[in-house]
């Protein structure tokens, strides 16, 4: 099958646009968080029982610089709070993994199936000193459930213990997809020589 050089053009303008948006992606994404517990990984815990649990913040992004960042639950305030509510995390370049405390207390009339969501919202601003300047600030939110079980049954339902951090798991598919693209652009080339 031979390709017109519309067609071709198009698909070269694709891979070009395509590894240029994937090698963005780094620049946007100074801040991270991460948790033992996501969507489809819960925190299983027994009725009256108090667990602390911790997200961790991440500022690997040598673009965005030093950061600033608050953490606010809104939503699961109810059985959850920040162990150091108002406390503002000053993170410069290549902070991995501060925690930040999350105690969870489960009433003790809950029952077996209740559950919860906890939402935390993370948002980072650069430490930028002088006047004028412009911030922009990142936010995310990182929700998760917590499941009500016997005794018996949440000792049994650990957090998972391969793939703890998410963002490695996230860097191998950008790292595939990327390779992707460049061996597909290189293919293409390959074929029509132009």
């Amino acid at each position: 099958m031979k390709m017109t050089g519309q067609l071709q053009s198009q698909l070269r303008d694709f891979a070009i646009l395509f590894i240029a948006f994937i090698l963005s992606i780094s620049s946007v994404t100074a801040l991270g968080v991460s948790s033992s517990y996501w969507g489809g990984h819960p925190l299983y815990v027994t009725p009256g029982e108090t667990k602390e649990i911790a997200l961790q913040l991440q500022n690997m992004d040598s673009d965005a610089g030093d950061l600033s960042v608050s953490v606010k639950l809104t939503a699961g305030t109810e059985i959850a709070k920040l162990k150091y509510v108002g406390k503002v995390y000053n993170m410069p370049y290549g902070t991995d993994d501060t925690p930040v405390a999350i105690i969870i207390t489960i009433p003790k009339d809950a029952q077996p199936g209740q559950k919860w969501t906890i939402t935390s919202m993370v948002v980072g601003s650069p430490l930028v000193k002088g006047e004028g300047v412009v911030q922009l600030n990142t936010g995310m939110q990182q929700s998760f459930e917590v499941i009500v079980q016997q005794p018996e049954e949440a000792a049994a339902k650990e957090a998972p213990t391969l793939w703890k951090n998410r963002d490695f798991s996230i860097i191998a598919i950008s790292i595939s997809v990327v390779l992707l693209g460049i061996i597909i652009f290189f293919l293409v080339k390959k074929r029509n020589p132009s």
